[in-house]
């Protein structure tokens, strides 16, 4: 009824505002662990600056206290770095844009791109890997008739070739200009001796890595401490976990192998690496798919055979149940490779199935015969082993049935089905 109390109410809810909701925060806080995502930052930042917007004060405020919150994980996305203290020195800053190939091939087909996996590895070193450049793709790519979008792959295929040779030449340049090569000659042995072995890492470890590697633990946390000031290595918190993972970006391993020649490591060195991965994937990170392949493909090269038919079955079965072919394949071509005719019965069965399923048909009989083989040496089948030999089995049949060769298919049938 009365206009003047209805706005006076209005502006202290308005000025209140932030109180009520760090007073929401903190009751929930109480009771759970909670992530508030904070999307799209850079619409509250000044565009030169970098800083927020005075208008928008009240939300910085509230970030602030949920980022200060030991029960409150807090994200920002935002094109421009926080520089606002009460922010900064709480949030660690991370690059969205460096994802994963396997997670951009996920994205890929979320979108239902209709690319073939070759293609979305060729897009993905063209563009990057950030979702939203594969969402503008996507959007172009919906809109453009076939041919035309086949043009603009080629157009791309260019493009690429012309960055990967600009590419090239900049690290070149940075290489030789001597502000990486001051970098290099403050470090010591002890550093250099770390770096190496983090070369050799295709993913950020904790300090348990260095440990299997017998090196010395004294001045570990000094030493990589020593190496983050330099900007030779990165440093990030796994908050839930509470660990520090280290990691040498692909920029610093470039340049690197630029100014000196990268020795190669020795068998040891592997398998105590893979041992490492292999720990992370019972222990630290269960069913993590990047600290399987790696300790696969570090068993690989240290020659461990036991683990890599253990790890190559589950390895090989994650990329083909997800279609993922060519990475399905380059595992059991190493497997193949170290085993040669001692291979598991999985894993000739496995390039069967690839084969089979790329229609590649004559390719895939002889790789079933060998997994038939494989079945033959083992001292007793399981119920489970049986199930494995029928499939086995009925693929052949469909085979030879696709090929018209319908005696030979009822034969193979009946015995899958014995």
């Amino acid at each position: 009824r009365d206009k003047t109390q209805w706005l006076d109410a209005l502006s202290y809810l308005e000025g209140n505002v932030p109180k009520q909701i760090n007073f929401l925060i903190d009751k929930i806080g109480q009771a759970f662990k909670v992530v508030l995502l904070f999307d799209n930052v850079e619409s509250f930042q000044d565009e030169k600056t970098g800083e927020f917007l005075s208008e928008y004060e009240p939300t910085l405020s509230v970030m602030a206290h949920a980022a200060q919150h030991h029960q409150i994980f807090t994200i920002l996305t935002c094109r421009y770095p926080v520089k606002e203290k009460e922010l900064a020195s709480t949030l660690t800053p991370f690059d969205l844009g460096d994802i994963e190939l396997n997670d951009f091939i996920r994205k890929c087909y979320n979108l239902e791109l209709n690319l073939n996996q070759q293609q979305m590895e060729f897009l993905f070193r063209a563009i990057g890997g950030n979702f939203r450049y594969i969402e503008f793709f996507h959007r172009a790519f919906s809109e453009t008739p076939d041919e035309e979008m086949k043009k603009a792959l080629a157009d791309i295929k260019s493009f690429e070739v012309e960055t990967e040779r600009l590419t090239s030449q900049t690290l070149q340049q940075m290489a030789e200009n001597l502000i990486f090569d001051r970098l290099w000659e403050k470090t010591g042995s002890k550093e250099q001796e770390l770096a190496n072995l983090l070369y050799h890492f295709t993913l950020p470890v904790i300090e348990t890595a260095f440990h299997l590697q017998s090196y010395p633990t004294d001045d570990l946390k000094e030493t990589l401490d020593h190496l983050n000031d330099l900007t030779l290595i990165q440093v990030y918190l796994d908050r839930e976990l509470n660990l520090n993972y280290y990691f040498m970006p692909p920029l610093v391993k470039n340049l690197l192998s630029r100014i000196q020649a990268i020795a190669k490591m020795p068998a040891q060195f592997h398998e105590k690496a893979g041992r490492y991965h292999y720990y992370m994937l019972s222990h630290v990170q269960p069913g993590n798919i990047n600290e399987l392949d790696a300790a696969f493909w570090q068993f690989y090269q240290a020659g461990n055979k036991e683990r890599m038919d253990e790890l190559g079955q589950r390895l090989s079965w994650f990329y083909y149940s997800r279609s993922f072919y060519k990475n399905s394949l380059n595992v059991c071509q190493a497997v193949y490779e170290v085993f040669g005719e001692d291979m598991s019965w999985w894993c000739g069965n496995r390039l069967g199935n690839i084969f089979w399923s790329t229609g590649q048909y004559d390719q895939a009989l002889p790789f079933y015969d060998k997994a038939l083989k494989a079945f033959d040496t083992l001292p007793g089948l399981t119920a489970k082993d049986k199930e494995n030999k029928g499939t086995t089995l009925n693929n052949i049949c469909a085979i030879y049935h696709a090929r018209g060769d319908y005696e030979t298919a009822l034969d193979y049938l009946s015995r899958s089905l014995k």
